[in-house]
């Protein structure tokens, strides 16, 4: 009898243990989406506020631009990729001219003689485009996104949170449907 209560008592608290355990996951659970929409927030404000140069040696800042939307794509002229990238975004540019999107290509750390010559010869249309073209020596904001690949495209909202981040080429028409969708939610 000894041996069977004994049992019963081990159940039960091995029972009260897993229980605390699971509830006690389910409240961090919760508690987590609040911490992480406060430090994107704080990181987007950091981002937002750096200044990047445009190629004609412009200021350009997320913070004082009006669009509600952001897609931006690191690039480089080593990159296999980034010429049909850049030519998508170009097209979408020219395409949502008019819609509250602004289209950014931020330079992975080259010089500006590298980037205008890779530009006049690969995508020419580009130098005269809505697509703005930031240079970004230090390349902060690969390292700030946490870029791993080449191209990368992150579509944010005006305050700066990062709704998706695409680590792969994304082409013309996938890129609308996303665009689309994140409008819709609002």
């Amino acid at each position: 009898m000894t041996i069977e209560r004994d049992s019963k008592t081990t159940l039960l608290i091995i029972g009260s243990i897993l229980i605390i355990g699971v509830v006690t996951i389910f409240i961090l659970q919760q508690q987590r989406p609040d911490s992480i929409a406060e430090e994107r927030s704080a990181e987007a404000e950091a981002h937002f506020s750096y200044t990047y140069l445009t190629l004609n040696e412009q200021p350009f800042r997320f913070t004082e631009q009006t669009a509600e939307w952001f897609v931006v794509t690191s690039w480089a002229s080593w990159c296999p990729d980034c010429a049909v990238q850049l030519q998508t975004l170009h097209a979408l540019a020219a395409l949502l001219s008019s819609s509250d999107t602004q289209f950014v290509a931020v330079n992975r750390g080259e010089n500006p003689g590298t980037i205008q010559q890779y530009l006049k010869i690969v995508t020419p249309e580009l130098l005269q485009s809505d697509l703005v073209v930031l240079k970004d020596p230090a390349d902060y904001w690969y390292r700030n996104y946490e870029g791993r690949t080449m191209p990368e495209t992150i579509i944010m909202n005006s305050a700066g949170v990062v709704r998706e981040h695409i680590r792969r080429p994304i082409g013309e028409e996938e890129l609308k449907a996303l665009l689309a969708a994140l409008a819709n939610e609002g």
